[in-house]
């Protein structure tokens, strides 16, 4: 079997692992997985970037190399404009 596919959540799973918020992003996967137009499992690795406002820019900007460092090809979030803000130019 392949490697899986991972996808970065930066901040993104507020309510942890099994929540809400992670059924919404499972979703976008499984239907694909299911249908076999995506040919290969996922997976999802968190970071909660504790960045602005409340923490820092840094934080976020880090968690993002963080999340590439992991091997991630896709990272949802950062999901406040704050650390959106910060994070954009890293990816693009």
């Amino acid at each position: 079997m392949p490697a899986p596919i991972k996808i970065g959540w930066l901040g993104s799973c507020l309510d942890g692992p099994g929540g809400g918020y992670d059924k919404i992003h499972r979703m976008a996967f499984d239907e694909p997985v299911e249908s076999g137009m995506l040919d290969r499992p996922y997976e999802f690795v968190m970071h909660a970037e504790n960045g602005l406002p409340n923490g820092t820019a840094k934080n976020a900007t880090d968690g993002f190399r963080y999340l590439v460092d992991e091997g991630c090809i896709g990272v949802a979030g950062a999901y406040s404009s704050d650390n959106a803000i910060t994070v954009a130019p890293l990816a693009n």
